[in-house]
């Protein structure tokens, strides 16, 4: 994905004939004028066999380009749920490279009334136009919507995905001839299964044969209404493995062990979300936790922020961050329909400048990235102060969907919403792993086994190290110093969320939360009157009327030590042989074809999922989606790129592609 100015531009709505909407960029209607539902049901259910290939399949996965209004989806959605197995799920995977605005797709909707329920539930999670990846799921985890915002071209070779059957879809080729290009079609290829299906309105001849050419058998079929033909393929062979990267195989992933019940170790915002994850898709999960209660460590704080980072350069640490808080917000708002609702409040949040300098590189940052203002847009004093409901010493980015939570209810939120495929094993410490038959023996402080798993997840923060095989996971601890005061007088009035040397959350239960330092290497259990003193002045630089009468001794606090790694991004993923890692990929500094090397060889169904730092309420929801992902073998739900960011064997490879004189 091309990185120096990521902002989409959206699909603008212009009603033609009948009120279908009209692409002015394309010269084209987004579906038939007579009977949208009807040439959708004709040309992409029909033209790949469907329904009847979802018998007997426990996951199926329909590739899109064009998500267009969505109509697609919405009648593959409705025939799923009518016609497939009822503990099977479906991955419907979408490209568009000019999304409607959710109020845009409202409208479109709303003339045209089809699945109405279905219609709402697309709507309310519907995405801003932020370039990425969207895992949208529904019907409880049985259909799954991972929405591709960008140029196919771009987006379509960061899919990690195995696709039974594509809807070719988009405007046609002589109207949209970018899209419609070899190499698009080697990426369909490349994503199919063996025997994956397509099917497509046109029959031209060139895409024809470009389909063919990538080992696509076609042919022609009756069309829908006016169009004579339409064309359908099947791809006999399908391509490579999901998981196999030949261009960089060193960031392979393994294959799906299949299913038995998963150990997660850690009942914090990892874990929890880890298991929840995995019980929603059909696991038994045995959470091992030392504390007696969810979220009772790092994750034990007051209160917590729920925002992005973001950086000019729209680096991976930004696009991760932003797919990442987009999700995470998602999650909340479905488990506020379960039985035991999270604490939280989309009340926004307010991110203000340091002084003159960086206010000046927030702003040129928000410019260069042009992202929709319903993401994240600019609020001068006045307009924040009057957002945050006190006042502020300067304006500043403004995130209107931002949020505060509280992360143990979060957690448990999590595990209440799949309890009975939840099994805990609270007050129970894992001192050790050993590989015992075909799976992982779990052992207490004493040497006494606590219990017996075919996998493993290790999310029990910077313990995670003790637990690999050769502990050469790159984790650390910081301390973190949050500060807790009665919300009185002006502390009563915030209403938002409001951050920057440190930040204030709105008051819960009555009571302001507010901080926070960030110690290398400090042990110290409990709250110092020094970090007390550091957070006041930290708070009075974002708002002096919230720290008026406040002094040190009035405070009370909580600290907590964070797990953190040196590039301040997660690890998420399975654990390699480190040992056999080194050997295989010695050489690596040299700059070697890629083809030269092997596959990494892991650890058997052992995985981490750590490092989350400070930002674990927008990072967690993702990474146990991505982790959760690849235990089952799904498409991945990050751009293939990003998740070698997140690979845990990432330091290993750093540290190889240095000459051996010069590692240490």
């Amino acid at each position: 994905m091309a990185s120096d100015r990521p902002g989409i531009e959206p699909a603008r709505l212009t009603p033609g004939a009948g009120g279908e909407p009209f692409s002015e960029t394309y010269g084209d209607y987004y579906s038939a004028l007579d009977d949208p539902l009807a040439e959708a049901r004709h040309v992409f259910l029909a033209g790949n066999d469907l329904p009847a290939r979802w018998g007997g399949r426990r996951s199926f996965t329909v590739g899109e380009t064009g998500f267009g209004t969505g109509l697609n989806f919405l009648v593959a959605w409705d025939a799923w749920a009518a016609a497939a197995p009822a503990d099977a799920r479906l991955h419907f995977v979408s490209v568009e490279k000019h999304p409607f605005a959710r109020v845009d797709l409202g409208r479109i909707h709303r003339t045209r009334g089809h699945f109405p329920g279905r219609s709402r539930a697309l709507l309310a999670q519907y995405p801003p136009c932020v370039p990425g990846f969207h895992r949208l799921t529904f019907d409880g985890g049985r259909v799954v919507l991972t929405l591709l915002f960008g140029d196919a071209g771009d987006v379509l070779p960061q899919l990690a995905a195995r696709v039974d059957a594509w809807f070719l879809d988009g405007f046609a080729p002589a109207r949209n001839p970018d899209m419609w290009t070899p190499g698009l079609y080697r990426q369909l290829a490349r994503l199919s299964g063996p025997g994956a299906t397509l099917a497509t309105f046109t029959a031209a001849g060139h895409v024809r044969r470009g389909l063919q050419a990538e080992g696509f058998a076609m042919e022609k079929r009756p069309g829908f209404g006016r169009k004579r033909e339409m064309l359908a393929g099947r791809h006999p062979a399908g391509g490579p493995a999901i998981h196999r990267r030949p261009e960089r195989p060193w960031y392979a992933l393994p294959e799906p062990a299949g299913d038995g019940p998963v150990a997660v170790i850690g009942a914090g915002l990892a874990g929890s979300h880890v298991a929840e994850r995995l019980a929603a898709r059909g696991h038994d999960v045995e959470l091992v936790e030392r504390r007696d209660a969810p979220g009772a460590e790092a994750s034990g704080n007051h209160a917590g922020i729920l925002m992005p980072n973001l950086a000019r350069d729209w680096n991976p640490p930004s696009r991760i961050a932003a797919s990442g808080f987009l999700h995470a917000l998602r999650h909340l708002r479905q488990l506020d329909a379960g039985r035991c609702p999270p604490r939280w409040r989309s009340g926004g949040v307010l991110r203000l400048p340091r002084g003159p300098r960086h206010r000046d590189q927030l702003l040129r940052i928000l410019e260069a990235l042009a992202l929709p203002a319903d993401f994240v847009d600019w609020l001068d004093r006045a307009e924040a102060s009057e957002v945050a409901g006190v006042p502020l010493a300067d304006g500043g980015w403004h995130f209107p969907d931002g949020a505060w939570v509280q992360p143990a209810s979060l957690c448990q939120a999590n595990l209440e919403a799949h309890a009975g495929r939840i099994r805990r094993h609270f007050v129970r410490e894992v001192a050790g792993l050993a590989r015992e038959g075909d799976g992982w023996r779990l052992d207490d402080v004493h040497g006494r086994p606590v219990l017996h798993a075919r996998q493993v997840v290790l999310a029990n923060a910077t313990d995670a190290r003790r637990l690999i095989p050769g502990g050469w996971l790159d984790l650390a601890p910081v301390r973190g110093q949050v500060s807790l005061a009665p919300a009185d007088g002006a502390r009563a009035r915030l209403q938002a969320v409001v951050c920057g040397e440190g930040y204030a959350i709105p008051p819960v239960d009555d009571v302001l939360c507010f901080g926070a330092s960030f110690n290398k290497n400090d042990p110290t259990p409990g709250p110092t009157p020094e970090d007390h003193r550091d957070n006041l002045a930290r708070l009075a630089g974002l708002a002096p009327s919230l720290a008026e009468g406040l002094e040190t001794a009035d405070l009370a606090g909580r600290a907590g030590q964070r797990a953190t790694t040196a590039d301040r991004l997660p690890v998420v993923g399975p654990v390699v042989d480190a040992a056999a890692f080194e050997r295989d990929y010695d050489d690596l500094y040299l700059g070697r074809d890629p083809a030269d090397y092997p596959e990494p060889r892991f650890h058997p169904g052992l995985h981490v999922i750590s490092g989350l730092g400070a930002r674990g309420l927008a990072w967690a929801p993702l990474a146990a989606e991505l982790l959760a992902a690849q235990i089952d073998g799904d498409p991945l739900p990050l751009e293939k790129a990003l998740v070698d960011h997140l690979n845990p064997a990432r330091f290993l490879v750093r540290r190889l592609r240095r000459n051996p004189r010069d590692r240490h």
